[in-house]
């Protein structure tokens, strides 16, 4: 019988160059820019990208600027467009969708009862 090891080897915690951290705190300092997206494509957690930044902040470093930023950016532009999804008002029997995309639309209405296959075939469709 085989063993089920329910323990996993735990994984070194990595370790960052303050080179590393200074260009990604540059990076989140840029306008427009998310913490959150910053972090994904550098495969770090965001939570320790605002550590660094309360870190650089404190230090009185000179990655700050010397006026305050602003209290709310803009979002990055998002590689896929947004596909604005309308929900009209119907029965609970009923799961109605309408996607719309440019001049297309795609209206599906399927058993509530059935909404197993409606998730898998939007999973398809999305793929």
């Amino acid at each position: 019988m085989d063993a089920i090891n329910l323990n996993p080897p735990r994984t070194r915690r990595r370790r960052y160059s303050r080179e590393f951290k200074t260009q990604i705190v540059e990076a989140c300092k840029q306008p427009g820019t998310s913490v959150a997206a910053i972090a994904r494509m550098h495969d770090i957690n965001d939570n320790i990208v605002h550590r660094w930044l309360g870190e650089a902040e404190q230090s009185g470093s000179n990655l700050w600027p010397s006026s305050p930023s602003p209290a709310r950016r803009e979002p990055p532009p998002a590689s896929v467009p947004f596909v604005p999804v309308q929900v009209a008002n119907t029965t609970p029997d009923t799961i109605h969708l309408e996607l719309i995309r440019n001049d297309l639309t795609l209206r599906i209405d399927w058993p509530a009862s059935q909404a197993q296959s409606c998730l898998q075939m939007l999973l398809a469709l999305l793929r």
